[in-house]
This record gives C-alpha cells, sequence and structure tokens, in this order.
C-alpha cells in the first residue's frame, strides 16, 4: 500500500455527465441507442450492465447533448441515489442522474474503479448536497483521490474479487429458485392469500404476534461512521431485505457492543420477521436466520415474534411476501412523501389463517427446500463477509 500513488479521479479518468431528452417527442425514443438511469443499475444481479428499457434515436442523444459512453465505462449514480455502479459492456449514455467514468485504460482498470466505487459508497453518499435531494457534482467527483497500484496489480485484485463476488451471487440465485419452488407449494395449499378461496379465518397481524415493534430510537439512530462493515453486532436496515424473502447479507452493517447497548430496543431472534415498514421496498418480509440473533434493526423496519401456536414464520413471510397482499399494504400507506405503515397499522392488518395442523404439514412437506434454504443463507452470509474482508484488505494492499 505504502506504494500506491494516490490519483485524481479526473487524472485517471474522462467524467461524464448525462442528460435526458424532451419525453414529449416520440421521434426522441426508441432508437437503438441505450440509455440508462439510476434504476437500471438497482436492478442488476452482477457488474455489468448490457441493456436498458428505453432507447434514444440519434436525434434524441443530439437534442440533449448527452454523450455514448465507450465500452467499458464505468456508470456511476451520482443522485436519487447516489453510489450505484456498472461496468457496460456495450456503448451507452445515461440520464442526468449520472457522473460516469471513462477511464484512462493505461492508468485505471475498469473493475478496480468499480469495487473501489461499491466499497467506498458511504463515502461516496457523505458528499451530496442539496436540500430535495442529495447530489454529488461533477466538481466534487473530479477532486475524489483514489490509491492506485500497478497497472497489473489492479487486475490481479479485481480477479480476485470478481471470483468472490460471483460465489456469493450463486448463494443469492440458488436462494431464488428455493423461494419459488416453497411459493408454489404454498399457493397449491392454502390458495391465494387475497381472494381466500378455501375460506380460513381471518386474524390480524396482532393477534398472532407476542411482539411488535421497529429500531425507532427517539433521535438516537447510529451516524454513518457508527455503521461498520465489520464488527459486533449486526444492524439491519430496510435495504437487508429483498424480494422472495431473502436477507441481503451484503448490506448488512455492524455496530460495537458499546454503541448498540445504547440503543437497547431491538434485540433479534432466529425466526423472528422483520417487515420493510417505509421506502423504496416497503412491505417485504424475512425471516431472521440464527446467524443474525441478537442483531439491531433501523427504524425502517418492523420485528415480529409470533405466537407459533398460531402461525408458523415460514408461513406469514409467504403471505406477506404475495404481490396481492403486498399492495393491500401500499393502500394502507399512512406517509406522505413515502411509503410508511405504523405500528397500529401494522398489528390490526388482516391476514388469513390456516390451520395450524396444516401449516406444519405445509412445512414438513416444504422442510428439505427451507432448511437448503436457510444453509444457503448461512452460506450467502459466510459469503458476504468473505467478500467484504476481500475488499477491505484489497484496498488496504494486503491482498
Amino acid at each position: 500500500m505504502s506504494e500506491w500513488k494516490s490519483v485524481r479521479l479526473d487524472e485517471c479518468c474522462k467524467i461524464v455527465s448525462g442528460a435526458t431528452p424532451s419525453t414529449s417527442i416520440a421521434t426522441f425514443w426508441d432508437g437503438d441507442i441505450y440509455w440508462a438511469t439510476p434504476k437500471d443499475l438497482s436492478d442488476l444481479e452482477d457488474a455489468y450492465i448490457s441493456d436498458t428499457p428505453r432507447k434514444l434515436t440519434r436525434a434524441g442523444l443530439d437534442s440533449c447533448g448527452a454523450t455514448i459512453l465507450p465500452v467499458g465505462s464505468v456508470l456511476f449514480s451520482s443522485r436519487a441515489p447516489i453510489g450505484h455502479v456498472a461496468v457496460n459492456t456495450v456503448p451507452m449514455a445515461t440520464n442526468q442522474g449520472f457522473k460516469s467514468f471513462v477511464p484512462k485504460t493505461d492508468i485505471i482498470y475498469s473493475k478496480f474503479l468499480f469495487y473501489w466505487l461499491r466499497k467506498n459508497r458511504p463515502y461516496l453518499e457523505s458528499l451530496g448536497n442539496g436540500a430535495t435531494f442529495k447530489e454529488v457534482s461533477k466538481a466534487i467527483v473530479s477532486r475524489i483521490e483514489i490509491p492506485l497500484p500497478p497497472l497489473a496489480e489492479q487486475k490481479r485484485i479485481a480477479a480476485i474479487l470478481d471470483k468472490a463476488d460471483a460465489i456469493r451471487r450463486k448463494r443469492q440465485a440458488a436462494i431464488k429458485l428455493a423461494d419459488d419452488f416453497l411459493r408454489a407449494t404454498f399457493l397449491d395449499m392454502f390458495g391465494d392469500p387475497v381472494t381466500n378461496p378455501k375460506g380460513w379465518d381471518l386474524v390480524s397481524l396482532g393477534d398472532v404476534s407476542v411482539k411488535v415493534q421497529d429500531g425507532n430510537y427517539g433521535g438516537k439512530y447510529p451516524r454513518s461512521d457508527e455503521l461498520l462493515p465489520e464488527g459486533e453486532i449486526p444492524f439491519l436496515t430496510s435495504a437487508c431485505v429483498g424480494e422472495g424473502g431473502i436477507i441481503k447479507f451484503d448490506h448488512i452493517r455492524y455496530l460495537s457492543k458499546k454503541r448498540n447497548s445504547e440503543l437497547t430496543k431491538v434485540s433479534l431472534s432466529g425466526r423472528d420477521i422483520l417487515f420493510t415498514n417505509r421506502g423504496a421496498n416497503f412491505g417485504l418480509s424475512a425471516i431472521v436466520p440464527e446467524c443474525l440473533k441478537s442483531g439491531n434493526i433501523g427504524p425502517q423496519l418492523t420485528q415480529m415474534k409470533l405466537d407459533e401456536n398460531k402461525m408458523f414464520p415460514e408461513v406469514l413471510v409467504m403471505i406477506l411476501n404475495h404481490q396481492g397482499i403486498n399492495e393491500k399494504l401500499r393502500s394502507l400507506n399512512s406517509g406522505s412523501a413515502m411509503n410508511f405503515l405504523g405500528l397500529a397499522a401494522t398489528k390490526s392488518f388482516r391476514i388469513f389463517c390456516p390451520p395450524v395442523t396444516l401449516q406444519d404439514k405445509y412445512l414438513q412437506l416444504a422442510q428439505k427446500t427451507i432448511q437448503l434454504n436457510r444453509r444457503q443463507e448461512e452460506g450467502a452470509s459466510f459469503s458476504s463477509i468473505l467478500f467484504n474482508s476481500l475488499t477491505q484488505r484489497a484496498f488496504q494492499g494486503e491482498l
């Protein structure tokens, strides 16, 4: 690391802003020029972007002054939100939510820059300014310094991180496949949770829970510099809960035991349910795995401990993550600027409740898949920890 030199991003890359043509002029759209938005990056499963939902015509590109980025550029979303990154495999333009990087290939390797940006997302987010929404300006991005080893070393580090990241993504893919099977089995046994064709009793979430609480700490929410990539107490936010009941381990941060003791309100146990009560992924649920017990949560999450004489967590997660139920939850939104569901509304939300004997039969039929899923989640946890550790060491010059 001592031999690495710090280089400003505008010294090792050309920094390119994006733009959007008028959406009211049809001749600007549905062409053959790929055009990315920050949302397009949020949906990616790996580092690369090869297609976009919307495309520009040459007239559209020329009308707004957007630039086509060459293959191997690093797209970086500079607002709404800050910090999504991807490497393009086809020439591509972007909207104004980007400050993208065209690497000087004799100085910096695109995948090395990609991983450095991804690792340093909290720092990059802290550079944002703005009242309505945070944005990192081109001037600020230009002045950011990155430690650069020789080019051959950059490629070696990126190759190691590629392998570790591939293992992590394969684990997540296996979890999703298992969840698809569980969903099909669930619908076959219990029917649609919205239409309730089998006429099961209706109960509230409060009826089947022994505890429902969120991570609202009355202004004592941990600062960003207290949430670490490694540490003693797992701290989960809404970003940690993915579609299909998946815990996204790479989004978990950690608190020191001392800082966690100052919060005290929530302590997770295995088989608790986490429900995202606000924000972009509002309404998603997941079961807390054993490896995260004693963890803590932010105010965007609601913790539910169930009375398993009435409802099994595996059944409730399938109900809450059903698309129709998710839409019903969204209709109860009590937030003005963003989706939000308070504790009282959560407790009173009604769901169907099949007999516990039938729930038990579902668990017996699905047990092998559920056990596989848990092992995969534990494996995903290890893979994420390994990847975070490798990333940390990589940019400290210790790989």
